[in-house]
This record gives structure tokens, C-alpha cells and sequence, in this order.
């Protein structure tokens, strides 16, 4: 570049622009076959990527694997960290990963392991969503879903503690102006418990959450000094249900 003043001086820079190659890039949900009830399945992640690209370094890999609400409970995954959430009739499983060396054209990332949920035979997919990559070079992503094959049998007998609901309990005390909260829980995931007042502000929250599937409880002593007399409602967002509980508050 080349630039001049208003006395007709020449002043001169140059900018070196690098271009990072794109390489395509496929990330596969693998599909397996389990029975109702089983909690040590896992869902295989593959990545495929060209040979000449290899070895290949991902820096930070983040996708969002997603799959029927009532078939699969993901608990954990071999490599990387998972959170869940629930949207409608779906189970989002958000993987995250650090630090990925690719040295094969088809290689395994990570399992998604968890408990199989569904009591009868069903095909339900597992699709991705929010996948983000960031390496040296530019991804050219697709991906590609897998299947759950789950074969309905008897669940009597297979770990019926890990699918049990939930137990929120609000004990008011207005005299010592706390309230008291008790969860029995031992289904694995995230545990969200907020106090609102009736125009949606939160004036408590509490977020947890668990991966190993025993049995726990939560006990929370709330104060409500501050607090007026009125309605309020704890809303309760457990692993696999979302309820609240009103709170006539009269101190």
C-alpha cells in the first residue's frame, strides 16, 4: 500500500494476509443396538477427514448430539465433557472436547455413554446440531446421524432406582422466616431450582449436576428476611421433568 500526505509525502506498508486451507470435514453418530434398560451402552463419535489432511489438531471441538427424550439418559462421555438438556420430546446431549489429535482417516473421538430408557422395541435417530470446530485449518463440515436400535423387554429387575422421579418437597416456616427444599433424587443430569416472585424475578437459584445415578438428596435452607408476604413459586427443573410449586408466603 502506498499512501501520501498533504505535502506530497510517500509513506508505504505492507499487510500479509494468510488463507488457511479448508478441509472437509464428517462427523458421524454412530448407530448400535441395546436393550431397554441397559446403562452401560455408548454411542460411538466418529470423525472422517481426507489423508492428506492428516495428522490433523483440533483445538476445541463443541456439538450437540440429539435423540428422543424417552429413549436414552446420557450420563457421561470417555473423553471430553457433557451436559444435557431437555427440548419438547428431545434430549440434548452438548459434548465438548479439548485437544484432539486426528491421525486416521476415520477415527473415534469419544463414546456418549448413559442408560437406555425405552421399555419396547423403537428405531429412534440420533442427529446433530451447533457443531463448532476450531483448528488451524478451516472445516468444511457435514455430518451424519446414527440410530438406536432398542429392543423392548422387561425392565422389572434392571435398575428401576435409576429411573425414578424426582421428589421436591417446600417446607414453609414463617415463624423463623425460611423456607426449606428437599429433593430425592437418582436420575443423573442437571438440577436447577430457582424462587420467583410473581413478576418472573429470581430472588434464589441453585444449579447442580450429577452423573453417577445414585441415590441423593439435596436439602436447601432459603431466607426470607428480606422477602414481603405474598405469592411466590420454587420452579423446579430436574433431569427429566420441569414442575413448580407455589408458596403462599404470610410471615
Amino acid at each position: 500500500m502506498v499512501g501520501f500526505d498533504a505535502l506530497g509525502c510517500m509513506q508505504t506498508a505492507s499487510v500479509t494476509v494468510y488463507v488457511r486451507d479448508t478441509v472437509p470435514i464428517r462427523l458421524i453418530a454412530g448407530s448400535i443396538t441395546a436393550s431397554a434398560g441397559e446403562d452401560s451402552i455408548g454411542i460411538p463419535v466418529f470423525v472422517e477427514v481426507p489423508e492428506d489432511a492428516l495428522p490433523l489438531h483440533i483445538d476445541d471441538f463443541r456439538a450437540t448430539l440429539v435423540h428422543d427424550v424417552t429413549a436414552f439418559l446420557p450420563d457421561s462421555t470417555d473423553r471430553g465433557s457433557i451436559r444435557t438438556s431437555v427440548r419438547g420430546t428431545d434430549r440434548l446431549s452438548h459434548i465438548r472436547i479439548q485437544d484432539i489429535d486426528i491421525i486416521s482417516s476415520r477415527q473415534k473421538i469419544t463414546h456418549v455413554q448413559g442408560l437406555v430408557l425405552a421399555g419396547r422395541t423403537v428405531n429412534t435417530p440420533t442427529s446433530w446440531e451447533n457443531v463448532e470446530w476450531f483448528a488451524d485449518h478451516c472445516p468444511k463440515l457435514t455430518t451424519t446421524p446414527g440410530t438406536l436400535i432398542i429392543t423392548g423387554c422387561n425392565l422389572l429387575g434392571r435398575l428401576l432406582r435409576s429411573l425414578s422421579k424426582p421428589v421436591v418437597r417446600v417446607l414453609p416456616n414463617p415463624r423463623d422466616r425460611f423456607i426449606d427444599v428437599i429433593v430425592d433424587f437418582s436420575v443423573p443430569g442437571e438440577y436447577d431450582l430457582r424462587l420467583i416472585t410473581l413478576d418472573g424475578s429470581t430472588i434464589w437459584q441453585h444449579h447442580s449436576v450429577f452423573t453417577d445415578g445414585q441415590s441423593k438428596q439435596m436439602r436447601f435452607t432459603i431466607d426470607m428476611m428480606q422477602a414481603g408476604q405474598g405469592l411466590y413459586a420454587l420452579a423446579a427443573t430436574t433431569a427429566n421433568d420441569a414442575t413448580s410449586y407455589p408458596i403462599i408466603w404470610l410471615p
